[in-house]
């Protein structure tokens, strides 16, 4: 590797993508709008290069000036895999950094590796205490690889906290926190008759909270959130509620069938963004009833477009909501998330609430997040360089 300091001089940039799945998961969007975005702002200063399997290789495919190199192996053995075919492959690429969003290897590289840690929740119970019945991965691979970072970067500052207690042998200082970057499409609805038309369209009518997560997923607490959502709707409350990502399949149709509330709740399975992006900007709250998130998209999406969020008090969910929120205290006591929805109806509360969301949306500054996370690799690799002269 030439450690010349030459301001001139690209950064060769890689990522690992051979994880890509099929159908896309928050890391899938985390990745993927850092990489275009960070191709776009600094095309003239970064070099990217991507390691992809079938499902990353036709999503970043089209995209001019980045470098793809197919990897295929098998998934059964993939960590060894990776600690002696990825490594090599990287090496041959002479890259100045490889990037793992998702988790990564501990293989040796010439490059400086970062690694991108989501969250932590495996190593947590459905009522985010300390499970000691963790797997093998997470208590040994999972140290192991963090050890072998360069830099570990978290995506909350709540993230970082989980890191520092569960890989104690990681220092602080070599921890990054830098929020995922969210599309700049999310932003208030002005044009209020494309809001009716939006609603008419999808049969959605008066107020509604909105609710985004796997049902199957039970940290999310859906099943919870509808029992809170039923007691507060026998006492009153006006507003229907909106879960997607939910199948007629799950418990949850059981739920709104035994309680008798199918007209107050609406299901929906799969949203393209565009519309994702009208149901965040008609909604009067978005609702994240969740025991455990290392970041929630959700929840800055909402916010940027100015809708306020009903939140847990818990994990990173403060940090990213500010004052733009309603906390529920207890998310795991359905009363509590009734006590909730109803103080939610007072309407002085709500409007301080809108408020507050155009100074938590800062937080959310596409063009800062970018230019934060090119100040870390332009830091890694000059500070490397400096020392190698």
């Amino acid at each position: 590797m030439d450690h010349t300091l030459n301001n001139v001089r690209k950064i060769k940039l890689g990522y690992d993508l051979t994880w890509y799945p099929q159908n896309k998961t928050g890391v899938a969007f985390y990745v993927e709008r850092l990489i275009k975005r960070i191709d776009e702002q600094y095309n003239s200063e970064i070099e990217i290069h991507l390691f992809v399997n079938e499902y990353s290789r036709k999503e970043f495919g089209g995209i001019k000036d980045i470098s793809l190199h197919y990897v295929k192996g098998p998934l059964k053995l993939r960590y060894l895999y990776f600690h002696y075919y990825l490594s090599k492959i990287i090496n041959r690429v002479n890259l100045d950094i490889i990037h793992f969003p998702f988790y990564g290897y501990y293989g040796k590289t010439n490059a400086k590796k970062i690694i991108t840690v989501l969250d932590m929740y495996y190593m947590y119970d459905n009522k985010c205490l300390p499970n000691n019945r963790s797997t093998f991965y997470w208590i040994n691979i999972f140290r192991r690889n963090l050890a072998s970072a360069d830099l570990v970067l978290a995506i909350s500052e709540n993230t970082k906290r989980d890191i520092l207690r569960f890989a104690p042998g990681i220092m602080s200082d070599n921890i990054r926190v830098l929020f995922p970057i969210i599309d700049d499409k999310y932003l208030p609805l002005k044009d209020l008759s494309k809001k009716k038309e939006f609603m008419k369209k999808h049969n959605l009518y008066g107020p509604y909270l909105l609710s985004i997560g796997d049902s199957t997923v039970k940290r999310r607490n859906i099943e919870q959130l509808i029992k809170g959502f039923n007691m507060a709707l026998e006492v009153g409350y006006t507003a229907n509620l909106v879960l997607v990502g939910i199948t007629d399949g799950d418990n949850v149709k059981a739920l709104i069938d035994k309680y008798n509330i199918a007209k107050h709740v609406r299901l929906i399975g799969y949203f393209p963004e565009e519309e994702l992006i009208l149901l965040h900007q008609c909604a009067k709250y978005c609702i994240v009833p969740s025991l455990y998130e290392g970041f929630s998209y959700p929840v800055a999406q909402s916010i940027k477009c100015g809708i306020p969020v009903i939140i847990s008090n818990n994990s990173c969910l403060g940090e990213v909501a500010g004052k733009a929120g309603i906390y529920i205290e207890k998310p795991f006591d359905s009363e509590k998330i009734k006590e909730v929805l109803l103080m939610s109806e007072n309407e002085e509360l709500y409007i301080e609430l809108t408020e507050y969301c155009k100074k938590q949306s800062e937080e959310f500054n596409s063009n800062k997040l970018v230019t934060g996370y090119f100040n870390m690799y332009h830091t890694m690799v000059h500070k490397h360089y400096s020392q190698c002269r």
